[in-house]
């Protein structure tokens, strides 16, 4: 929160739904980030998308907020959902932050693969090379993906590859994050009200 502070931005955690996996997971928090989690037609169809489209739609009737620079951002499951928020969102989220993310292990790396918006879709990747339970392979192959589609490092996406770190949040990188999204808005004819 810090950041936002010294930014001026205002920060939303939306809490995840409450789901039985079955299993060996049984129920927990999480984000929908896998095909098999809900029955639909596509990524568009997946009910936390639908959440988020709500959830910024109504935060934009109530802040003065603007609409070329709403960000998603998470770790782990989160940082999943963040890349299929903006590669599913494109009107609506301007960019995302990936922390121990993962695109291949759900099968998403297929839809960006086949991303055909004419923008290149700003990011930031975040993954320690000791994380014992993402591994840094997944954020590779964004990485790899991106750069195939024509991505340029550290002009379209930024990739933080920390070694010795597991499984985290890192906090230290927020600013440099924070300024290089503010400089990559989503072009205001592009921006849904």
């Amino acid at each position: 929160l810090r950041t936002a502070d010294l930014n001026g931005f205002i920060v939303v955690f939306p809490q995840q739904h409450y789901y039985d996996f079955g299993g060996s997971i049984g129920w927990v928090f999480a984000w929908n980030v896998f095909r098999t989690d809900w029955i639909g037609r596509g990524w568009s169809d997946n009910p936390d998308v639908d959440f988020i489209r709500n959830l910024t739609a109504e935060l934009k009737l109530i802040y003065n907020i603007d609409r070329t620079r709403v960000f998603s951002s998470g770790h782990s499951r989160g940082a999943a959902m963040s890349i299929i928020l903006a590669f599913v969102l494109t009107d609506t989220i301007a960019g995302f932050v990936s922390e121990s993310g993962f695109a291949e292990a759900n099968g998403f790396d297929t839809e960006i693969g086949v991303y055909g918006g004419e923008r290149r879709i700003p990011g930031v990747l975040v993954h320690g090379t000791s994380d014992p339970d993402v591994p840094l392979a997944e954020s590779d192959a964004i990485r790899d993906l991106l750069t195939e589609l024509g991505w340029v490092p550290d002009e379209d996406f930024l990739y933080f590859r920390l070694a010795n770190v597991a499984h985290e949040w890192q906090p230290q990188y927020n600013q440099q994050i924070w300024d290089f999204l503010a400089e990559h808005a989503l072009p205001l004819e592009a921006a849904a009200p």
